[in-house]
């Protein structure tokens, strides 16, 4: 069982970035893929050190649109740049972040995602001009190939396409205006639309309702729905296959990892079947993660070739007065991922995810000592680890005699991990040192249980019919339970309500936040929230003080902007993010991107 909540905190679901469908620990000899003797020669459309993404090339096949934070505050733009020239030149203005262009057939019009005003679809004359909005919470627009719609997701709530709870739809709208419709409203699931050439379908990533998740296909004014049974027969390629991005004739291009490493691939489908009609071709051999891919007439094809980290990164604080006291500084640098902080409250000793050996594994840092060691090696390691007030212990979701299982592992004895009763995820461990705050991915994370540590009884603590309810952390002295609920994470508020041993009714939660936040850690004096939110329209760190009753006491305070797109929390995967705070400091991971746009020639 994967314990993944919410993908992409910002722009990373709007970009495209790490939505895989398939995860295999073992994948058979390659027998499905079409080896190339030589890749094609790839150049760099795009230089310099910052982060170009998303590219779109006009049906003309001269010119190119894509996001860059090239200048500016650091956030992204729509740029243009003729794909004869080193030039750039910026379409969209302001401090916004802009994703995700897509040219109109004519290519007089360029349809993009923008923060701008909560987040929308907006349409821009490509040759510059004022922006128009078209449709409010779109993602990743499309344009039909007669001009007249625009397809695109909807993510309300996660934006993880393997997450139990994530709900994702997809809609055309006209392109002057009007009422959107859904397109497959029985899929819980399904995302990223690509037109067929002809326009007449579209082709999604998408879980049925009975749980199968493939690429499919689906006219456009009614008919039969078409598995492509595209996953099936990748299985023998790749280790994890992307969004198909690209629908050219009778090829359909997306990203693909046989291993660590993400590439370009494309592979044909049937225009009689709709179905997936030969072996996948790798197109790409680069570093980094290649993706994100545009394809123009005569076999001309950019994309993104990305590269990542993830440190821990400290902030010097007054935690009891919500006073940063320094500036932001990095706490690990060894490249790689160091991922899910979590801090004991007692001693000065912070568990954390790190794959600087090659592994993800459960490390421990002294930091007063400034040392880290490992302290699991080969194990699985889910979401997410903890560890005790006192230090002394660590538990994890893991895999135990090829089972999901919880380990409970000693920190000062050389002994072997005893496993917890039952599969499911963890939000946090209790002040005394008694009970785990639990969840249960399969069940849509509507209820937060509590678990006894010594007699492994289980209690629901938290629970609502509809809603979501994540990160749930204990309040220092254990009397309450801070937490986020929504339909899904990306739009939940904070909310704090009473511990006790029988669920709280939801007449008694108190709401603290208006709404696009999480992520939450107390005070330790448990008068002030810290959190993640989006109420200045990029992902930031904020804090609201709480008075009698723990209501919330004047407007919250921003502690850390962060409105960056190269370092941040916006191409960050909600699974991969937390806040730990201690006495002096808040402890939080951020990622670290650069891109660059290349350019291989295909054969037609």
């Amino acid at each position: 069982m994967k314990f993944a909540l919410a993908g992409a905190i910002g722009l990373a679901a709007l970009a495209g970035f790490a939505w895989y469908w398939t995860s295999r620990s073992n994948v058979p000899k390659n027998t499905a893929t079409s080896v190339i003797a030589k890749f094609p020669k790839v150049t760099d459309f795009t230089s310099g050190d910052g982060l170009n993404m998303a590219p779109a090339i006009s049906h003309d096949g001269k010119t190119a649109a894509y996001s860059s934070d090239r200048e500016g505050a650091g956030t992204l733009a729509i740029w243009t740049q003729r794909l004869d020239s080193d030039k750039p030149a910026r379409l969209t203005t302001g401090d916004y972040n802009d994703v995700d262009p897509d040219f109109s057939p004519d290519d007089t019009q360029i349809a993009y995602r923008s923060e701008r005003d909560g987040g929308g679809i907006y349409l821009v004359p490509a040759a510059g001009g004022a922006p128009r909005l078209l449709v409010r919470k779109g993602w990743k627009p499309k344009f039909s190939p007669d001009g007249k719609w625009i397809a695109y997701s909807n993510l309300a709530g996660s934006e993880d396409s393997d997450s139990s709870f994530g709900i994702g739809q997809i809609f055309i709208v006209p392109v002057s205006g009007g009422e959107p419709r859904r397109i497959q409203p029985d899929f819980p699931v399904a995302r990223n639309p690509v037109w067929s050439p002809d326009g007449k379908r579209l082709l999604f990533s998408g879980i049925r309702a009975d749980g199968i998740r493939d690429w499919w296909v689906i006219p456009v004014d009614g008919g039969e729905l078409v598995r492509t049974f595209a996953l099936e027969k990748l299985r023998d390629s790749a280790k994890r296959v992307g969004q198909p991005e690209q629908w050219r004739d009778d090829k359909i291009f997306f990203s693909a990892a046989e291993e660590i490493r993400q590439h370009v691939w494309e592979v044909p489908i049937s225009t009689s079947t709709w179905q997936i009609s030969g072996p996948a071709r790798r197109l790409t051999d680069g570093d980094g993660l290649e993706q994100q891919i545009a394809v123009a007439p005569g076999g001309r094809l950019l994309f993104a070739a990305v590269h990542q980290s993830v440190d821990l990164w400290r902030i010097p604080i007054d935690p009891n007065e919500a006073r940063v006291l320094g500036k932001l500084e990095p706490l690990t640098t060894g490249g790689g991922k160091a991922l899910l902080p979590s801090l004991a409250t007692a001693v000065p000793k912070l568990v954390f995810v790190s794959d600087k050996s090659g592994m993800a594994d459960a490390w421990v840092r002294d930091l007063d000592q400034k040392t880290e060691a490992p302290v699991t090696t080969f194990k699985v390691i889910g979401y997410r680890p903890v560890i005790s007030p006192d230090g002394a212990r660590i538990a994890y979701p893991s895999r135990v005699d090829g089972k999901c299982g919880v380990l409970l592992q000693n920190l000062t004895k050389n002994t072997a991990p005893t496993t917890l009763p039952g599969c499911f995820g963890i939000w946090d461990w209790s002040p005394d040192g008694a009970h785990l705050l639990t969840f249960m991915p399969a069940a849509g994370v509507k209820s937060v249980e509590s678990l006894a540590i010594s007699s492994g009884e289980r209690k629901t603590v938290l629970a609502h019919p509809k809603m979501g309810l994540f990160g749930a952390r204990f309040s220092p002295d254990g009397r309450w339970i801070a937490f986020a609920s929504g339909v899904g994470s990306a739009d939940a508020r904070i909310f704090v309500a009473p511990f006790r041993p029988t669920a709280v009714r939801e007449t008694e939660w108190i709401p603290v936040t208006i709404g696009g936040d999480g992520d939450v850690a107390w005070s330790p004096d448990g008068n002030v929230l810290y959190f993640r939110s989006k109420r200045d329209t990029y992902q930031c760190i904020w804090a609201q003080k709480l008075g009698a009753g723990k209501k919330p006491l004047g407007e919250p305070v921003a502690i850390q902007h962060l409105h960056a797109a190269a370092l941040g929390l916006q191409l960050m995967k909600a699974t991969e993010f937390n806040l730990a705070l201690g006495k002096d400091q808040l402890i939080l991971d951020l990622v670290k991107t650069r891109g660059v746009l290349r350019s291989i020639r295909i054969d037609d």
